[in-house]
């Protein structure tokens, strides 16, 4: 259709709706001609309708909606007043002025109160009719002035509560944003905080992982860390992923997107086909300060929406705490490394005065990490046992030479000296934080069990249990070792002799333990000896005492 039409019909139907019709309903044909004549010699413009009947008025009302009705009291069939009341109901806004030949008062009132605007009275003069015509139609004229206002106002309203409406939404949207910002601000916080002083790398890394499954909201996390001076990218810690990744794989160092990260450390987004598993993937770069540590990745959120930029850029946040906190325990393994290669230079030092006790510290250290791995204690007591099992010695570099080499029997003046010793060790000690619950274990390690030890004369279960299991390891090892004053004792004898000090000297179950590690041994070795047990053979203790040993080995080359 042509653009020339298209405005030809607009005007059609403006000229439709600005046209007003007043319909005549008359039986009598002549004088409905009559007044038809009258009104289009008033207003040309006027919409003319002539109807013979109350029923063709219902009707006409029914289909249209025309603006004046002339409407005759007297009508064939149904009256006009009974018309009116129809009328009224089907079309409250037409304006019905009544004709009739034999006005009254009561007619007058009966037509006005079913809603008639007016009425005239037969036979009318011409301009009569036109006056009450046009104050008709300028009354409908103002009842659809007012009902477009309404209209109009009504869609405002409608519109403006749409508007309300969506502002709130929005308001409350961005109070859910805010909220939901703040608890993931308060949230990172407190997770800095408890980053920064966690120093277990096995906590710190289930931390970390725990925080990003919960804010991300996603079912699939993984921690990887670069192992092998860099050469391989280790999955040491793992959410969901179930066939994909395993604690322990190791990942090639390729074209692998994945490795890519770490080597150019910038973080990585990638939704279904990109990653090439039909999985949303995020992956940040974990960074020291001169070096890179691993992989933090996420994946696949709950409500199965696609990740985002927002949430790389939260996954980053996250993966910048835990950069920090890695790079403290790199730091603090270092510096503990450090004090203890110092402390076992101590320790080697003390026990070169002395031939019979080379080694002997590392020997403890084996035969109480093997009891308190049997005892089922935490690694991490376990770790405390063995420095403290290295360590309990240390106070003896203090002491004259002639004491530790002394043939025969020490005097009470001479053993006093003797016993002061692991007070000096703990002091020695003191200073190194990381060893603080070390420090009870040495200064109680020659407690016995009766009550009857040194230095505080504690009884019992009031003995720390890692100075108990030490005193017991260093017992077996002395026992079992040659000494200036006595030759070692056999596997039977050093038994015998532990069980018959049990509740005396020494802890009960412990000494147990011990003794069902030895019977367990013997079964499972030929040629064992209590010797071979407290040197290099103590059980699955080897992983525990790696690090240790590489401490001693440094400590030797230092001193």
């Amino acid at each position: 259709m042509s653009r020339g039409l298209k405005v030809t019909e607009k005007m059609e139907r403006l000229q439709e709706v600005l046209t007003q019709e007043v319909v005549v309903v008359e039986d009598e044909t002549a004088f409905a001609e009559l007044l038809v004549n009258v009104l289009s010699s008033a207003d040309e413009s006027l919409r003319l309708v002539k109807l013979a009947s109350a029923e063709e008025a219902i009707e006409h009302v029914k289909s249209g909606s025309p603006d004046v009705l002339l409407l005759d009291i007297r009508l064939p069939g149904m009256t006009g007043t009974e018309a009116l009341k129809v009328i009224k109901q089907h079309n409250e806004d037409v304006v019905v002025v009544m004709m009739t030949a034999h006005a009254s008062l009561e007619s007058a009132l009966d037509a006005l109160r079913h809603g008639a605007f007016d009425y005239i009275i037969k036979p009318f003069k011409a301009e009569d009719v036109k006056e009450v015509v046009q104050q008709a139609l300028e009354y409908r004229k103002s009842l659809k002035d007012r009902a477009e206002l309404v209209e109009n106002l009504t869609e405002m309203n409608k519109k403006l509560r749409d508007n309300c409406e969506r502002l709130e939404e929005k308001e409350r949207e961005l109070d859910r944003q805010l909220a939901r910002k703040l608890r993931q601000l308060s949230a990172l916080k407190e997770l800095t905080t408890r980053l920064c002083q966690e120093l277990d790398l096995g906590r710190l890394l289930h931390l970390v992982l725990e925080e990003v499954t919960q804010t991300l909201e996603v079912r699939d996390g993984a921690i990887m860390l670069l192992q092998e001076k860099g050469r391989s990218l280790v999955v040491k810690l793992v959410c969901g992923f179930e066939g994909r990744l395993e604690r322990g794989m190791r990942l090639e160092m390729s074209d692998n997107p994945l490795v890519n990260v770490v080597t150019n450390g910038q973080p990585l987004l990638l939704n279904d086909e990109e990653s090439g598993t039909s999985e949303s993937m995020a992956c940040v770069c974990l960074r020291g300060r001169n070096e890179n540590f691993g992989l933090l990745c996420a994946a696949n959120r709950v409500d199965q929406k696609p990740l985002c930029d927002k949430d790389l850029e939260l996954l980053a946040t996250i993966g910048g705490a835990a950069s920090i906190a890695l790079q403290n325990i790199s730091l603090f393994e270092d510096l503990r490394k450090s004090y203890l290669e110092t402390l076992l230079a101590l320790v080697l030092a003390a026990e070169a005065k002395d031939p019979y006790l080379r080694g002997h510290s590392e020997r403890v250290a084996k035969c109480a990490t093997w009891i308190a791995r049997e005892m089922g204690l935490p690694k991490e007591e376990v770790r405390e046992i063995q420095y403290a099992a290295i360590l309990h010695d240390i106070g003896k570099i203090g002491l004259r030479d002639e004491l530790l080499t002394k043939d025969g029997e020490l005097t009470p003046q001479e053993f006093a000296l003797i016993q002061k010793h692991q007070i000096v060790g703990e002091r020695i000690i003191r200073p190194i934080r990381f060893l603080a619950r070390v420090r009870p274990i040495i200064r109680h390690h020659h407690e016995r069990y009766n009550g009857e030890g040194f230095p505080d004369h504690l009884r019992g279960e009031d003995i720390p249990l890692g100075a108990r299991i030490l005193k017991v390891a260093d017992a077996y090892d002395a026992l079992t070792s040659h000494r200036s004053y006595r030759p070692s004792m056999s596997g039977e004898e050093t038994c015998a002799r532990l069980t018959a000090e049990s509740g005396k000297q020494f802890d009960p179950r412990v000494v147990e333990v011990l003794l069902r590690l030895i019977r367990t041994e013997k079964k499972k070795r030929k040629g064992w000896s209590p010797q071979s047990m407290s040197g290099d053979t103590a059980g699955d203790t080897a992983d525990e005492m790696s690090e240790v040993e590489e401490s001693v080995e440094a400590a030797e080359v230092s001193s």
